[in-house]
């Protein structure tokens, strides 16, 4: 259905998107957390899609699952459709802000800025949240699947914005902890 298309172009132009940005960016002054625990992670969480997916009871749980939580309403599969187009331009526009200073991972950068403006006028994780927003949109049009890749990838996020807070209050004592009381960390005005 035309959805699930919207859907991989969005996922499709994030990655094409992040690899041709991730070109020039700034080196990396210091690294926070072990690139090991990183990849472990990451390994971990697709050999526990590929488990759900290859173990015939875990397999039809979930098919069981999609077809009662998937978004079989095209009004649903609509508004995630939405979601994804609205995340992606949010994570791009945040990443472009971003410039220079962006990191894959935890980083203070070579002569690292704190970025204010743009959408870290309101939140000081836009990309964090465009990703998550995309991932929400996808949940609606792929069912459960798109909902354990939601809740994992929620974890993580919820791990990196503490660690990325505090190399920020590190590298920034004097001007972080204002910009932080006026901003949110994830959701405008809310969270």
């Amino acid at each position: 259905m035309i959805y699930d298309y919207v859907m991989g172009a969005c996922w499709l132009a994030f990655i094409v998107y992040w690899v041709v940005a991730s070109i020039g960016i700034k080196r990396d002054a210091s690294r926070y957390g072990s690139a090991l625990v990183a990849v472990g992670i990451r390994l971990l969480i697709a050999i526990a899609i590929v488990v759900v997916l290859r173990v015939p009871y875990l397999r039809n749980v979930v098919l069981t699952g999609i077809h009662r939580f998937a978004a079989n309403h095209p009004a649903i599969q609509a508004a995630g459709a939405v979601l994804c187009v609205v995340g992606l331009a949010g994570a791009v526009w945040a990443r472009t802000t971003l410039g220079t200073n962006w990191s894959g991972r935890p980083a203070a950068k070579t002569g690292h800025e704190l970025v204010t403006s743009g959408p870290y006028r309101v939140i000081r994780h836009p990309i964090y949240a465009g990703m998550l927003t995309m991932m929400l949109g996808t949940t609606f049009i792929a069912g459960a699947p798109g909902l354990l890749v939601l809740v994992a990838f929620s974890a993580i996020v919820a791990y990196r914005v503490r660690v990325e807070e505090r190399i920020m209050e590190q590298l920034f004592p004097d001007t972080y902890p204002e910009y932080r009381k006026r901003t949110r960390a994830l959701i405008p005005f809310m969270l």
